[in-house]
């Protein structure tokens, strides 16, 4: 499809693509304030934005009174103006990410139009790229990781762009300089993966030679860019603490996260992001199959040629095999690590649905993945009972289903964890919502494959329309549920601390990282390492004790001689030891 269009079909296309930037508006903007930060990154992020605040500190991040050399500062400014609009609220502290959300899928529908005049593939690309839970979890988040996104595809996007326009613009090489800059003081050197990964693939693969797209990308202006850009910054903090935070930042949190991990990696297995893709790119990936057999019959082609329809696809399957690859051999291996590969993965698989018209899905290379289907409409559909059933309890026909599981795979159940029993078997209902969620992913994964396997574009937008249904039940029907369940006895603790706590008393985390209590309760903490370090000694102030129910028993062994008052909430236990005993 070109610009050569009939005007009823632009017509169609131009409506589509209004109500999808609506839906997208809804989606990113709605209830952010429903529910509270959770552990641990975003009660973290929005702490050291309220420090920064309250010490007038601009250059320097803190939290809990101490350096944070984590991340660069980026974040903590932009939610720093976003809680002087809304508050130092959980609404204050997520717009940033929401915001950058939008323009991300802004600049992608933008970037790819121009680019191939073709408004229907630029749609596609978006909604892929937006409609799915890896996506949505960062647009709603306060961590850095969304804007860190928009920073990256736009200068990736605006070099990518110049490379193959008829006239080099030396204006856009010192624009994408100055975002890449503005990556690196949103989270670091990491950043520098996918603008080096495609723009180098498209300087070597260029039709005009590598001359020419060497020119136009001229790294000579974008890294004198960069450097003024970070200048101001790098001056201020040099000037406050020498090198301590870039050593710091770049071998502790950069070079060890990567070669040796953190001890916070949630596996070592190099399939891990294999999983992570089947599930936060769904519904998408069933395309995948498809979309790699159609790049592979003419892939080093499509890199070459002067249509920039061909060779986007291709350029988007480099960006997202090589981000995906490169975090799959990492150390520290975390869920949103691999999210910059999703507007590569977006252009990759775009390119294969806006030619399903004429070049039809073959029904293996989706039905691949209808036993995962099946497995979500399951999960989704037994989530009403499912926190209880795991312990034992709940209705006869549920526990039949583990106890098939128990027998036929080895499945060990009921399960043992003292501290997940103590916070699922709190008292919560989720009502119809795990139902309404199952139905619409079998619903609409069956109506939209029936209608993409005819070369219907229409089974594109029932699949967005389906999921986008699906993420906005999950994010504000589930949402405000997870959190009450996961967060509710922590803020109740917070609460409590904030009321009773008197200048000079001490409060202590045993064996704990719980960074939304020191967000609510707005008394720094000390952190015990184990309840071993408990030195219970007559104090002229109050100490407070917050701990998992898992050490209840060590914490009371410590604090046998000064009869606390201990109040155990949701897993989680609080003590208080009064002045003197």
């Amino acid at each position: 499809m070109s610009r050569y269009m009939p005007v009823s079909e632009r017509k169609e296309i131009r409506n589509q693509i209004l109500g999808l930037f609506l839906l997208l508006a809804v989606l990113f903007g709605f209830g952010l304030d429903r529910y509270g930060l959770f552990d641990v990154d975003e009660a973290i992020f929005a702490e050291a934005t309220i420090e920064m605040r309250e010490s007038g500190d601009f250059v320097t991040p803190t939290y809990n009174g101490e350096p944070r050399y984590h991340k660069p500062p980026m974040i903590y400014w932009l939610q720093s103006f976003s809680m002087d609009q809304f508050g130092e609220t959980p609404m204050g502290a997520r717009v940033p990410s929401a915001i950058a959300a939008f323009l991300l899928c802004l600049a992608m529908y933008i970037f790819v139009e121009r680019m191939t005049r073709n408004p229907r593939y630029a749609m596609i690309s978006t909604a892929v790229m937006a409609l799915n839970l890896s996506f949505m979890i960062l647009a709603r988040a306060a961590i850095a990781d969304m804007v860190m996104n928009f920073f990256i595809f736009c200068s990736t996007m605006t070099i990518v762009a110049n490379i193959y326009a008829k006239e080099r613009s030396i204006i856009a090489v010192w624009v994408a300089g100055i975002l890449f800059a503005a990556g690196l003081i949103t989270k670091g050197p990491v950043v520098g993966l996918v603008p080096v990964l495609v723009v180098g693939t498209a300087i070597l693969a260029n039709p005009y030679g590598v001359l020419h797209g060497f020119k136009a990308s001229n790294p000579i202006v974008i890294l004198l860019a960069t450097a003024l850009g970070l200048f101001p910054w790098c001056q201020m903090i040099i000037s406050a603490h020498g090198t301590d935070f870039f050593v710091e930042f770049i071998m502790k949190h950069n070079v060890e996260r990567f070669f040796s991990g953190l001890g916070n990696t949630h596996t070592s297995s190099p399939f891990y992001y294999l999983w992570v893709v089947a599930i936060g790119f769904f519904p998408w990936v069933l395309i995948a199959p498809s979309a790699f057999w159609w790049q592979m019959k003419g892939f080093f082609k499509n890199l070459r040629s002067e249509n920039v329809s061909d060779v986007l696809p291709a350029l988007g399957l480099i960006w997202f095999v090589g981000v995906v690859a490169v975090f799959s051999f990492s150390q520290t291996k975390l869920v949103h690590y691999i999210v910059p590969a999703l507007p590569g993965f977006a252009l990759w698989i775009g390119g294969r649905l806006d030619l399903i018209n004429n070049m039809k899905i073959k029904s293996w290379q989706v039905m691949w993945m209808m036993p995962f289907v099946l497995i979500l409409f399951v999960f989704f559909f037994l989530l009403k009972w499912l926190p209880k059933a795991l312990f034992g309890e709940g209705p006869e026909w549920v526990l039949n289903i583990f106890r098939y599981l128990e027998t036929s795979f080895g499945m060990e159940w009921p399960v043992d964890d003292i501290l997940l029993q103590a916070v699922l078997m709190q008292d919560f209902d989720i009502g119809i919502i795990g139902v309404a969620i199952a139905a619409l992913i079998l619903v609409g994964f069956v109506a939209g494959f029936t209608l993409v396997k005819r070369g219907y574009h229409q089974g594109i937008m029932l699949w967005a329309v389906s999921y986008a249904m699906v993420l906005f039940l999950f994010f504000n029907g589930l949402g405000p549920v997870v959190y009450d369940v996961q967060q509710g006895s922590l803020a109740r603790h917070a609460e409590y601390v904030a009321t009773h706590y008197e200048e000079n008393d001490k409060f202590y985390f045993v064996g704990l990282h719980q960074p939304s209590v020191r967000l609510l309760s707005k008394v720094p903490y000390e952190a015990l390492n184990a309840p071993s370090q408990i030195v219970p000694l007559k104090k002229s102030y109050q100490q407070f004790f917050l701990y998992d129910i898992e050490k209840k028993e060590a914490v009371n062994e410590m604090l046998n001689d000064t009869t606390p008052h201990e109040m155990c909430d949701g897993g989680y236990c609080l003590a208080v030891v009064d002045k003197g005993f």
